[in-house]
C-alpha cells in the first residue's frame, strides 16, 4: 500500500497546495465573483436551507469560522483539505512520487475544485466534505473499519458517490491486478484508463 515515505507526503501536499494556490489566485484575491458570492460578501451565515437539503455540517463549520467569508483564509483551507486528500487518495493505491505529484496537480486543477472554490463563501465546508470521503475510502481499505463514510455526506451529499467511487476503483485495480502481473505503475495507469 504505502509507496512513499513521511518526506515525500510531505512534498506531495506541499506541491499540492502551491499548485492549489496559484491556480486560484484570482478566487483567492477575490478579484472574481461568481453571484452568490455578491450576496454573501463578507459575513455569511448559514441556516435553515443547507439543514433541509442534507447538508447539516455547514453551520457548524460556518460557526467555526466565525460566519466571516474571508476568501484567502476559506480558499486557503480548501486547498489544504484537497493537498491532504491527494496523500491519502496516493496511499490508496500506492502510487510513487511522480504519479502522485501529478495526481495532486490534476486534482486541485479539475473544473469541479474551480467551481466549487468559486463559492469561497462555503468552499472550505465543501472541501473538507471531498477530504473525509477519501479518507472514509483510506480507512476501509488500510485499516477494514466501514464507518465514516456517512460524515462526509454532511457537507455536500454527492460526496457519498465520491466514496463509493473510489472504492469502486480500488477494487477493479486490485481484482484485475490480482489476475494479472501489473507493477505498481502500471496499477496507476490502468485505474484511470
Amino acid at each position: 500500500m504505502k509507496n512513499t515515505s513521511k518526506k515525500d507526503d510531505l512534498l506531495i501536499f506541499a506541491l499540492s497546495y502551491l499548485s492549489g494556490i496559484i491556480t486560484h489566485f484570482v478566487a483567492l484575491s477575490n478579484v472574481i465573483k461568481n453571484a452568490d458570492c455578491w450576496q454573501y460578501s463578507s459575513t455569511y451565515q448559514s441556516g435553515a436551507w443547507e439543514v433541509s437539503i442534507g447538508r447539516w455540517l455547514i453551520p457548524l463549520m460556518d460557526m467555526l469560522r466565525g460566519r466571516l467569508n474571508i476568501p484567502y483564509i476559506t480558499i486557503g483551507l480548501s486547498c489544504f483539505w484537497i493537498s491532504l486528500a491527494v496523500v491519502f487518495f496516493s496511499d490508496i493505491f500506492g502510487l510513487s512520487v511522480k504519479y502522485s505529484l501529478i495526481t495532486g496537480g490534476l486534482f486541485v486543477t479539475a473544473p469541479w475544485i474551480c467551481s466549487v472554490i468559486s463559492y469561497s463563501y462555503c468552499c472550505d465546508s465543501y472541501a473538507l466534505g471531498f477530504f473525509l470521503s477519501v479518507l472514509a475510502v483510506w480507512c476501509i481499505v488500510t485499516l477494514g473499519k466501514y464507518s465514516g463514510g456517512g460524515i462526509c455526506s454532511g457537507f455536500y451529499n454527492a460526496f457519498l458517490c465520491t466514496v463509493s467511487i473510489f472504492f469502486g476503483m480500488y477494487n477493479s485495480v486490485n481484482d484485475i491486478c490480482a489476475h494479472t502481473e501489473l507493477s505498481q505503475e502500471d496499477r496507476y495507469i490502468y485505474s484511470i484508463n
